[in-house]
């Protein structure tokens, strides 16, 4: 025979869910395709943009943390973005590359901006973006050629690695947030008493 007695318990729980911003990829090109190979394996909320409706299918990887908006308008979407967002340009039109790096700096509110390119290329951007008004602290928030310095090759499996790399070096550089909530002697002492 069991006998039970009242009485209370008290459980705390702690959930720690760090929260990744959403990067925003804008094309579909070889470098691009071959990155979403590397994003499909971790745990990073994923936009693949491009212009163009037809991509090739084996520029088309499953998974569940890439979202394609394939046929849309770029410039719209990187408007659309929510705050703290990571952009991340890779498309295969210069012009393009230059509206979206002009928008993405007109907003204040976007986490990391990285552009693929040339040194050559970085120049005659940032030469243009100054001549529109942006001042050099802001194109110096742009990595441009984006990609870890430490990490060579041409390929595009080769570039995918270093942008990777890049992207989840400055990840796990951030400082971790305040720890939201009370002290759980805080929260027993308030139980205690009610």
């Amino acid at each position: 025979l069991t006998r039970y007695r009242a009485g209370s318990v008290s459980v705390l729980l702690e959930v720690f869910c760090p929260l990744r911003p959403l990067l925003a990829v804008f094309g579909a090109g070889h470098v691009a395709c071959a990155l979403m190979t590397i994003l499909s394996q971790l745990p990073i909320p994923v936009r693949w943009i491009d212009e163009r409706d037809e991509i090739p299918a084996q520029a088309l990887p499953e998974a569940g943390n890439i979202q394609r908006c394939f046929g849309a308008d770029a410039v719209h979407e990187l408007k659309a973005l929510p705050a703290d967002a990571q952009v991340l340009i890779l498309t295969h039109n210069h012009q393009l590359d230059y509206q979206l790096l002009s928008e993405a700096l007109g907003r204040d509110d976007l986490s990391w901006i990285g552009c693929i390119g040339s040194a050559n290329k970085q120049q005659r951007f940032f030469h243009r973006l100054h001549h529109d008004g942006y001042t050099e602290q802001q194109t110096a928030t742009i990595l441009m050629p984006v990609g870890h310095q430490d990490v060579g090759g041409k390929l595009p499996m080769e570039v995918a690695v270093s942008i990777t790399a890049q992207l989840l070096s400055v990840t796990h550089n951030q400082p971790t947030p305040a720890r939201a909530g009370i002290d759980w002697r805080e929260m027993r002492q308030h139980l205690n008493t009610g």
